[in-house]
């Protein structure tokens, strides 16, 4: 009987022990899951927080039709992106050397954006069944 009053308290004990522990560890998960809350980030009012982002300049001899091709656009989408964006910006014959952007989903390219000056930004906008283009500007800070 002795042994079984040592077991319960033994029992007992640990119970108590791993309940007072249980308490803290709850409230590390709670600060861990605050602090691993990540804030938005955008990029060209795109959120892309679980986006790949390649930034680059577009060479001596590149095209546009070419940027598209080497990140997997087939021609027929490369066309009609590039039909819509005449009106906004005839990139097919002033395509300079500017920075421009490819935002993919693991190997999908999602956006191209391609910086024309230094306020406006044409993008090509590629996650919907009917790609478009868009005109859009930089916010200007003093």
């Amino acid at each position: 009987m002795k042994k079984f009053g040592i077991v319960l308290s033994i029992l007992f004990v640990t119970f108590a022990f791993c309940a007072c522990n249980g308490g803290d560890s709850s409230d590390n998960a709670d600060e861990t899951n605050a602090d691993s809350v990540e804030k938005d980030v955008y990029l060209y009012k795109i959120r892309v927080n679980d986006l790949t982002v390649i930034n680059d300049t577009v060479k001596r001899g590149e095209n546009i039709t070419l940027l598209f091709l080497n990140a997997g656009v087939d021609i027929k989408t490369c066309n009609a992106l590039l039909s819509q964006s005449d009106s906004i910006y005839n990139i097919r014959r002033r395509l300079k050397q500017k920075p421009y952007t490819k935002i993919f989903s693991d190997t999908t390219l999602l956006y191209l954006i391609y910086e024309y000056s230094d306020e406006n930004y044409l993008v090509y906008d590629l996650t919907d069944s009917v790609p478009r283009a868009y005109k859009g500007q930089k916010e200007v800070t003093y």
